[in-house]
């Protein structure tokens, strides 16, 4: 079967594949050497909130502490939901490069999938700045979504 999307589409799809590769890696290394990842965390936060100036910077210092706490306590379900959500960039990513559009609720979902949980995660928090954080890590996937949209509204649907 041959490539029949545009070259904007060919280059999206290559990075998406290489992309989520990497990332699928990045996981099966951050899960195999969490429990060093938390003993220098551990570490690090205890110097980090002694040296705090101010409450404000305690206070942030002690959520980004709370939020690895969390993403720690909840690894199991963080690297499958992430591993899960590459997966499905890969596999619409494949589809779309054929020009077949249905390949494009799957990249959504699968760029979608580990924020959605990491948001319902760690909640919704009242001081902007933090809630901020949490939204930062969306901008190249939206914009990514976007660009595979924009591709995709010109192709050909076929079945």
């Amino acid at each position: 079967m041959k490539n029949k999307g545009s070259l904007l589409l060919t280059i999206l799809c290559v990075i998406t594949l290489l992309w989520s590769g990497f990332s699928i890696l990045n996981q099966v290394y951050f899960y195999k050497n969490i429990e060093s990842f938390k003993v220098s965390g551990d570490a690090r936060f205890k110097v980090q909130i002694e040296k705090a100036k101010t409450p404000n910077a305690k206070a942030r210092i002690e959520y980004q502490q709370h939020k690895f706490y969390q993403k720690y306590t909840h690894k199991d379900e963080l690297i499958s939901i992430g591993i899960l959500g590459d997966i499905l960039c890969i596999v619409g990513a494949i589809v779309l490069w054929y020009g077949i559009i249905y390949g494009l609720p799957f990249y959504i979902i699968g760029q979608m999938l580990p924020f959605s949980y990491l948001i319902y995660l760690t909640g919704i928090q009242s001081d902007f700045q933090l809630m901020m954080s949490e939204f930062y890590g969306l901008i190249i996937p939206v914009i990514m979504i976007i660009l595979f949209i924009t591709q995709t509204a010109n192709s050909k649907k076929e079945a």
